[in-house]
């Protein structure tokens, strides 16, 4: 199944709002457009960890189209949401600009340094530069806060 039809289908399973980082700072640009992520949750669906940092405040519900705030959101997607280094991880980032587009590739590192039953930490390190076009982008730290499973 791919990122975005994942991603599109998980959820935390409780409706309130995602909560700012815990702690983190994590930054980017999409097509030249730069921005800063400052809010964000995890959670596990379908036995993967799904993880979704956004510009502004969302919903603890499905990142997809319909739910997305009008601003930017990286999401992707673990095997789990355990401590360890991920490569080669299809990062989607989703912006809301004169119009809504998004763009991915699997050019993702993905660090999880710690996982609670109320939080996730790590790190992303993604870029990806469309030849000789523009560079798509997200890099830092990032702890936020861990939401319910959906077990669906």
């Amino acid at each position: 199944m791919g990122l975005s039809a994942l991603v599109a289908a998980a959820g935390c399973g409780a409706s309130g709002a995602s909560e700012p980082f815990i702690s983190g700072e994590v930054s980017g640009s999409y097509a030249g457009h730069p921005f800063e992520l400052a809010f964000g949750y995890a959670t596990i669906f379908r036995e993967q960890g799904v993880i979704a940092l956004s510009a502004s405040e969302s919903a603890c519900d499905p990142p997809e189209r319909d739910h997305l705030p009008a601003s930017t959101t990286a999401t992707f997607v673990l095997p789990d949401l355990a401590v360890g280094s991920y490569t080669g991880v299809v990062v989607e980032i989703y912006y809301a600009g004169a119009g809504f587009d998004s763009f991915g590739s699997n050019e993702g590192n993905i660090t999880i340094s710690a996982v609670t039953d109320a939080s996730v930490a790590g790190t992303i390190d993604y870029a990806y530069t469309l030849a000789p076009g523009p560079l798509y982008s997200a890099k830092g730290a990032f702890e936020v806060v861990r939401c319910a499973s959906v077990p669906r």
